[in-house]
């Protein structure tokens, strides 16, 4: 499974057909993997597909399709920090003026659902 991973991070690109390509394959990878209990995997390929939608400029899908992803795994800390850096930080097109405030709510969030949280919260 790590190659499949690595191959769906290789595909983090600026062109809209491979943005598509990525939204597609994190697809195809939750259909044939949607009955695994892998956090990384399932949480991965959300994050994926919500990265791709916000590089496209599609942020209230993406906005969506992150809140899914906190919904469904809310002990999975990338789908907060994933959600909040899109204001600030990137992935491209980051908001001008960036939404500082916004990202923190974001961030004090998944704080806040951090206590007594599995070991993913402490990963490095």
């Amino acid at each position: 499974m790590t190659g499949v991973r690595e191959r769906a991070h290789q595909c983090r690109c600026p062109r809209p057909a491979l943005l598509r390509a990525r939204i597609q394959y994190a697809n195809e990878l939750l259909t044939q993997f949607s009955a695994e209990d892998d956090q990384p995997l399932l949480g991965n390929c959300l994050r994926a597909q919500a990265e791709a939608l916000w590089s496209l400029g599609e942020s209230a899908r993406a906005e969506e399709q992150y809140e899914t992803l906190i919904g469904r795994l809310p002990s999975f800390p990338w789908g907060y920090i994933g959600l909040a850096d899109c204001y600030w930080l990137g992935p491209e097109p980051t908001p001008e003026p960036k939404e500082y405030a916004r990202a923190e709510a974001i961030y004090q969030r998944a704080l806040a659902g951090a206590v007594g949280a599995s070991p993913a919260w402490t990963r490095p």
